[in-house]
């Protein structure tokens, strides 16, 4: 291949992989959470831990929730999950604090919060 090609190979991953690479997982998780909210199970979720994982969008804080997940019919499981919240609502998602979720019954490890 010719010098040429060699850089338009490279404009186009740079174009359209960097971008995926860095947005990729949000969109994932946004899909994933939109799925969770139409088709998910409820369940209740003790917070047992919060950690900020130093992202920020609008200034809001991405943290990460480990989660003991209560289903109904089921025994409790551990979950992560992974959201933005406004400073406003941070003291309301500390540890011991309860939760209503949403979870995929064949993938427990999927769960996200449940919308009010």
């Amino acid at each position: 291949m010719g010098l040429g090609v060699w850089i338009f190979v490279v404009s186009l991953v740079l174009v359209l992989g960097v971008p995926v690479m860095v947005f990729g997982p949000d969109i994932k998780r946004h899909y994933q959470n939109k799925w969770l909210h139409e088709n998910g199970s409820a369940a209740s979720a003790r917070v047992m831990a919060v950690h900020d994982t130093g992202r920020r969008y609008n200034y809001n804080p991405q943290i990460r929730l480990e989660l003991e997940v209560e289903p109904e019919d089921g025994a409790p499981f551990n979950a992560e999950i992974i959201l933005v919240v406004s400073p406003v609502h941070l003291s309301g998602i500390q540890p011991g604090a309860m939760l209503n979720v949403k979870y995929d019954p064949e993938r427990p490890n999927r769960v996200a919060l449940a919308r009010p």
